[in-house]
């Protein structure tokens, strides 16, 4: 039976609603994929200009603003499984923009096709290298120290990258970031423990962690939402920025990036399996990562809220490294950056104690 069928059946059998009722809800979600793939709109990206590039990775600027000055700067560092633009969804919901417009000097890490780059098949290339190499490229281009913001993994390997060399960082923040990953309700790690076997055979077959494989992971964790939510759009005006921000979303969401085999296998064994973050066994470079050994102003941005990054699983982040801050939005995981109440619940937050840690 598929994901649709077996919830609606429950909440028919559990009397939440009658037959008349699913079917509605049922044509609801059908008119809303339909009008979701019938939507004009196409993302532009010309706005955004590299300040520097190492083989596919690149620091981008928003070429609408003007930098320098002495102000703040920060460095919006993405997961990997998806790419870097939710910091930049749509024109009137950025992250990247509203910083700017707040006086932060913002750029984002583009990882680009990582799959392919030699340097990035293990967390070693990717943190050691690549995302080091980021950061000390924009200090110096800067001419000094950087904020850095990390999102969900993104924030994980930053955390990783600060336990065991900090050069050129002034102040970091964790936004949806997992360190325990045992903590919470592990619906999401009783999944990676169902789907570990077959994926482990997959990654020594294809050398990669495929798209369909995080896709179908993070549907069956709550298939309901995305019922949901189509169903909600589907009653939108098509013409409203919230229409545009949902198909922004979405088409984010099934723009996802598969992770080299040495990426991927790290991530689901070590970091999933074997809990090594919170443990203090991960290592990068054969240096064991020890988030207590951080030692700069740190911001953990936890939600009560978040499905997938659990607040226990943040919170162990916060509980680690001494005289952090930490701050519950109450808001979903995409919510964060693409929600409604983003801005005032989780980005002037971060703005303002970025000007604080200045």
């Amino acid at each position: 039976m598929s994901m649709a069928a077996s919830y609606w059946q429950e909440r028919f059998e559990n009397g939440e609603q009658d037959a008349a009722g699913i079917q509605q809800e049922f044509q609801d979600m059908l008119r809303g994929i339909q009008m979701y793939m019938a939507h004009g709109y196409v993302r532009k990206s010309d706005h955004l200009k590299a300040v520097f590039e190492k083989k596919t990775s690149r620091v981008l600027q928003f070429e609408g603003y003007q930098y320098g000055g002495g102000k703040p700067v920060v460095l919006l560092i993405p997961s990997l499984i998806n790419k870097s633009y939710i910091f930049d969804i749509t024109e009137g919901q950025s992250m990247l923009r509203y910083f700017c417009a707040r006086g932060i000097d913002a750029y984002l890490l583009d990882w680009g096709d990582f799959l392919n780059d030699p340097d990035m098949q293990d967390f070693d290339g990717v943190v050691l290298s690549r995302m080091r190499a980021c950061v000390a490229a924009l200090a110096m281009h800067v001419g000094g120290d950087i904020h850095a913001l990390g999102y969900c993994m993104g924030g994980s390997m930053l955390a990783g990258l600060a336990a065991v060399d900090d050069a050129y960082l002034k102040s970091l923040m964790f936004m949806a970031t997992p360190w325990d990953f045992h903590a919470g309700s592990q619906d999401m790690l009783n999944r990676v423990k169902f789907w570990s076997p077959s994926l482990m055979t997959s990654l020594q077959d294809d050398k990669q962690m495929k798209v369909d494989w995080l896709q179908i992971l993070f549907s069956s964790l709550y298939p309901e939402q995305a019922m949901k939510k189509f169903a909600r759009f589907s009653k939108m005006d098509m013409d409203s920025d919230a229409a545009q921000t949902f198909v922004a979303v979405e088409d984010w969401l099934n723009d996802g990036v598969p992770l080299p085999a040495g990426v991927g296998g790290a991530a689901v064994k070590e970091w999933f399996l074997e809990n090594k973050l919170v443990c203090n066994a991960w290592e990068l470079g054969a240096q064991n990562v020890d988030a207590h050994a951080i030692n700069l102003p740190s911001f953990i941005i936890a939600s009560s809220r978040d499905k997938l990054v659990e607040y226990d699983e943040a919170f162990a982040l916060y509980e680690a490294i001494h005289g952090a801050t930490i701050h519950d939005p109450k808001c979903g995981h995409v919510g964060m950056i693409a929600g409604g109440h983003a801005v005032t619940d989780v980005w002037s937050p971060i703005a303002d104690w970025i000007f604080k840690n200045h």
